[in-house]
């Protein structure tokens, strides 16, 4: 679910080493729809694997946690900002979409 829509749309990579059909770049838009490009666009875009997207989706972690993580890559970005201030807009607006919550995931308690 999104929270609050992109101002801009922008292009997502997502990568999926088990499933390949799940590959692609995807147009986020901010009228809430997202459409799947068929081709690698020019411009840039961020890349990430399904297994990060999936908590930044369920609120279990920020785009900011992946992206200091080296679990975002930025297109033509080459180095990892750290400071909060200075991180790539795209961080910004993907945390604004999709807030970390309290989701009461029971993963972490019941791994040795």
């Amino acid at each position: 679910m999104i929270y609050a829509p992109p101002t801009e749309p922008f292009v997502m990579q997502i990568i999926d080493p088990i499933l390949p059909q799940n590959d692609g770049f995807f147009n986020i838009l901010p009228e809430n729809k997202v459409i799947r490009l068929d081709d690698q666009p020019d411009g840039a875009f961020v890349t990430m694997k399904i297994t990060d997207v999936a908590p930044l989706l369920c609120g279990m972690t920020s785009a900011e946690e992946l992206y200091y993580g080296g679990r975002i890559c930025i297109f033509g970005s080459e180095a990892i900002f750290q400071s909060r201030y200075d991180s790539p807009d795209i961080v910004k607006v993907l945390n604004d979409m999709f807030p970390k919550t309290i989701t009461f995931n029971a993963e972490e308690y019941l791994t040795p």
